[in-house]
């Protein structure tokens, strides 16, 4: 359950990448249920050498039906108007948008629920870009995909902070299972 540092990674013969390269920063593997996950000290653990973030996820939730939303929140941030974002979702056959306006969270579709069977989890790539800049608002894309019934969807969100993003929460609206993978990738800036 807790992240696995870089100088673990350094001791077993792995180094970070060339400039533009997504380098593994931290890996949380669930061992059971559990309702949030988070990625704290990023600006001064990462803020001097990555430009942008990047969650690679796959989870699966104890909702007891065949989806389940994640949920993310910045710096623990939870007033109204901080997350605002849009969707384009394929499913059941059909192509649909919708925008979320200003909400307390960012939540993101394609990921599986309890009855989606055994071992099945939904997976995403979620991007936070110039998440350390302190002149502008921060914005994200995301990719998800639920394989039980080939559900994809394409996000774009903006969190209206010009804060730097010192920590990221992530959950889901019920509980998050054993299996469930979240790993914090870093990509250092071009020259």
């Amino acid at each position: 359950m807790s992240p696995i540092p870089l100088g673990i990674l350094a001791a077993a013969g792995i180094t970070p990448g060339a400039t533009g390269s997504f380098d593994l920063l931290q890996t949380t593997i669930l061992t059971g249920n559990q309702t949030q996950v988070d990625f704290t000290n990023l600006i001064s653990s990462y803020g001097s050498t990555y430009q942008h973030l990047q969650l690679r996820v796959t989870m699966r939730g104890s909702q007891s039906q065949q989806w389940e939303l994640l949920g993310i929140r910045f710096n623990n941030v939870t007033s109204g108007g901080s997350y605002k974002s849009h969707q384009l979702i394929a499913a059941l056959g059909g192509l649909f948008s919708q925008e979320i306006g200003a909400t307390d969270k960012f939540e993101f579709e394609g990921f599986q629920g309890a009855t989606a069977g055994s071992g099945v989890f939904g997976a995403g790539v979620i991007d936070i870009l110039d998440p350390f800049e302190t002149n502008k608002n921060k914005t994200v894309r995301a990719r998800t995909a639920r394989l039980v019934d080939a559900n994809t969807s394409l996000s774009a969100g903006l969190f209206v902070s010009t804060n730097a993003v010192n920590t990221i929460t992530i959950f889901a609206r019920s509980q998050m299972v054993a299996g469930s993978r979240f790993s914090l990738y870093g990509l250092k800036a071009s020259a």
